[in-house]
């Protein structure tokens, strides 16, 4: 999950109901908010900007967006 706040109560929800169902809640956090205590794995940005964290979630969201395009490549030219 991607938040600044880590405070909003959809993502709060949708995250309490993740782990309900078994799933893995993974955080890209501004700071350690609510959403926080139901991450399993919590990168958080901190700080007081929330330019500079929105910058570094969208950092994180092209990594795993190039991980993935190479891993969908690497299975159709194998």
């Amino acid at each position: 999950m991607f938040s600044v706040s880590a405070d909003s109560p959809n993502l709060v929800h949708a995250a309490t109901s993740a782990r309900r169902r078994g799933l893995t809640v993974l955080g890209v956090l501004g700071r350690p908010g609510q959403l926080h205590r139901y991450s399993r794995v919590a990168v958080v940005i901190g700080g007081d900007s929330y330019g500079r964290a929105e910058d570094v979630q969208l950092s994180v969201c092209h990594i795993l967006t190039s991980y993935v395009h190479q891993c969908h490549e690497d299975l159709h030219h194998a």
